[in-house]
């Protein structure tokens, strides 16, 4: 059994997902018994993403679940709860960001993987890659798109230790998360963000450490994401981030039984609007 479960949120990727899945084949060809899994959420694509997709299924460990639209991080949420490996990669089905250009992070051999799960778990710890890492090799983003990215990048990490005092990751949104499958235990029941800020979100379910690593990233043509979104992602950032600086104002307690409970959780004034990504 490997150790990793890959989870591929995807819609309307058919020009994109087979050098994403092929990628994969070399990773699972490289180092067998890596890859638990390759969870790939279908979004309820009007195009062959499935199909295509369904090339790969004797080559590498992949399951496909199709749901209907719901946006990227509704599609995250249903392979949090269904993955089964010991740890968590969370990454876009563009291939913006390739597993086999990071394998450098977990070693070559089983006893190395089992060495980096045991990192993760105790304490709780998410790997981070971050496109502002010095050492990033990032490629293909318009002098504009870098522009904005790096001002929502400082607008969330204010944000976030505005809520929680603590200094977060210095990319949270970008494509390319790891992390211990114990960690979202009893949590993604009651996250509530089903478009872009689901990143937010997990981190302070989970109130980790961070370690920021650098990746090599690529954008690549055909987002999803409009400049439209920009002001609905303000948006629910700050929901989000209104929720949780209420909750750091109770006892640990009792907000600790807030969460479990989810009470508080769903607060209206934010129109989650299409779901499509």
């Amino acid at each position: 059994m490997g150790m990793m479960s890959v989870i591929l949120p995807a819609y309307n990727e058919q020009e994109r997902i087979n050098p994403m899945l092929s990628d994969l084949v070399d990773v699972h060809r490289t180092y067998p018994g890596f890859l638990h899994e390759v969870l790939l959420i279908d979004d309820g694509s009007k195009d062959a993403t499935v199909e295509r997709s369904m090339k790969y299924v004797d080559r590498i460990p992949l399951r496909i679940l199709r749901k209907e639209n719901g946006g990227k991080w509704s599609a995250i949420r249903l392979g949090l709860r269904e993955c089964k490996g010991t740890v968590i990669c969370i990454m876009d089905a563009d291939a913006s960001v390739l597993l086999s250009k990071e394998m450098w992070l977990y070693g070559e051999t089983s006893e190395k993987w089992v060495k980096f799960a045991e990192m993760l778990r105790e304490p709780k710890t998410i790997i981070v890659g971050s496109r502002f890492h010095p050492m990033s090799e990032v490629d293909g983003k318009s002098f504009v798109r870098r522009i904005v990215s790096r001002g929502y990048k400082m607008f969330v990490r204010g944000a976030y230790r505005y809520a929680t005092g603590r200094k977060g990751p210095a990319d949270m949104q970008c494509p390319y998360k790891v992390l211990h499958a114990s960690h979202i235990v009893g949590k993604v029941e009651h996250m509530t963000s089903d478009r872009f800020v689901g990143d937010i979100e997990l981190m302070f379910l989970i109130a980790p450490d961070f370690i920021d690593v650098p990746i090599r990233f690529k954008h690549m043509k055909g987002s999803k994401v409009k400049g439209s979104a920009a002001w609905q992602m303000f948006r629910e950032t700050l929901r989000i981030v209104k929720r949780e600086k209420y909750m750091n104002k109770l006892s640990p307690s009792v907000g600790s039984v807030v969460r479990a409970s989810g009470a508080g959780v769903k607060e209206a004034g934010v129109k989650e609007g299409k779901h499509e990504r």
